[in-house]
C-alpha cells in the first residue's frame, strides 16, 4: 500500500491530468491550483476523483470528510489522504 506523501501526490496529479480533458493541455497544474475555481474539475469531476481514492488507497471517504480544503487542489488530496491513512494504521 502506498503511504508516502509525495507518492500520493504524483498519482493524484497523475489521475487528475489524465481524466479531466481541461488538464491534458495544462499538465503544469501546481499542487496548490484551486482545482474547482479554475474549472478544472467540477462537482461531478470531484464524485470521479472520490471513487478513485478510494479504489486506489483502500479507504473510506464519509460524509464528513466531504469538505473544500480536502478536494480543492492536489495537495488538499494528498494531505487528507495521507491522514487518512495513518489513521487507519493507528487504529
Amino acid at each position: 500500500m502506498v503511504n508516502d506523501a509525495s507518492e500520493i501526490g504524483a498519482l493524484i496529479r497523475g489521475y487528475v491530468i489524465g481524466h479531466f480533458s481541461s488538464t491534458r493541455k495544462e499538465a503544469t497544474i501546481e499542487e496548490e491550483s484551486p482545482l474547482l475555481e479554475n474549472g478544472i474539475i467540477d462537482s461531478l469531476g470531484v464524485q470521479e476523483v472520490i471513487r478513485y481514492l478510494e479504489a486506489t488507497f483502500e479507504i473510506t471517504i464519509f460524509d464528513e470528510d466531504m469538505l473544500f480544503e480536502n478536494f480543492q487542489s492536489i495537495a488538499g488530496m494528498t494531505a487528507f489522504v495521507t491522514n487518512k491513512l495513518n489513521s487507519q494504521l493507528s487504529a
